[in-house]
């Protein structure tokens, strides 16, 4: 007698790609839309190791409060990712042209009447946003700073992200927040690799906190 021929096993398809495709179905459309299932949306994402120019060819904003070292950090690490067409636009915010990714320098807040800028840099572009894109906000850490009403500011940031995470949702858009602490400006591009690309498809309304560790050699953005 003969042995059985191994058993195939098949990799299980994630429930939110098996919606996609009901909801794209002929059939099974109009009953995902009769039943008040939400209908997501396929988002871009990426495989393999990440590139020393992870986002080539996306297009991009950059503004903030001012020209901070944080600002300037921003602007090497997305030019040097890769990012065209990249416009600096203060608390003007992105005038003109389909976006992938804007990236606004909050670190220089120092008062609450200021958040205002935040607004003013974010909403102008929400409409030209490109499926996938990615928002993400640049905060100092409101545990190292020494004035209460810059550490307010620097916490409300937090809560504009969550709300600004919510309404691009819908779009296949992400915003993220990270909280910078003293000196940690040398070790954006890493970050701004992941959140600025495909990779964080499914990662948004989050805080990451970077830190002024070193990094250790070998673990740049070439490695796997």
């Amino acid at each position: 007698m003969s042995p059985a021929a191994p058993h195939a096993r098949s990799t299980p398809t994630p429930t939110g790609d098996r919606l996609i495709a009901l909801a794209a179905g002929r059939w099974t459309g109009p009953l995902i839309r009769a039943l008040g299932l939400p209908s997501p949306k396929a988002l871009p994402r990426e495989t393999g190791p990440l590139q020393a120019v992870a986002l080539a060819g996306r297009r991009g904003a950059l503004g903030g409060t001012g020209m901070t070292p944080t600002l300037q950090a921003a602007e090497a690490a997305l030019r040097a990712l890769g990012v065209q067409g990249l416009q600096e636009q203060g608390q003007a915010g992105p005038t003109d042209g389909p976006l992938d990714l804007a990236v606004f320098d909050a670190t220089g807040l120092v008062t609450v009447a200021a958040l205002d800028g935040l607004r003013r840099f974010f909403a102008p572009g929400l409409g030209r946003l490109r499926p996938g894109a990615r928002l993400l906000l640049l905060a100092r850490a409101p545990d190292t700073l020494t004035a209460p009403e810059a550490a307010a500011a620097a916490q409300a940031c937090e809560g504009f992200m969550r709300s600004l995470a919510k309404e691009v949702g819908r779009r296949g858009a992400t915003a993220n927040l990270l909280w910078l602490e003293p000196g940690s400006e040398a070790g954006l591009a890493a970050p701004l690799a992941f959140f600025g690309g495909p990779r964080s498809a499914y990662v948004s309304g989050r805080t990451l906190r970077l830190t002024a560790a070193p990094i250790p050699a070998g673990h740049g953005l070439g490695g796997r």
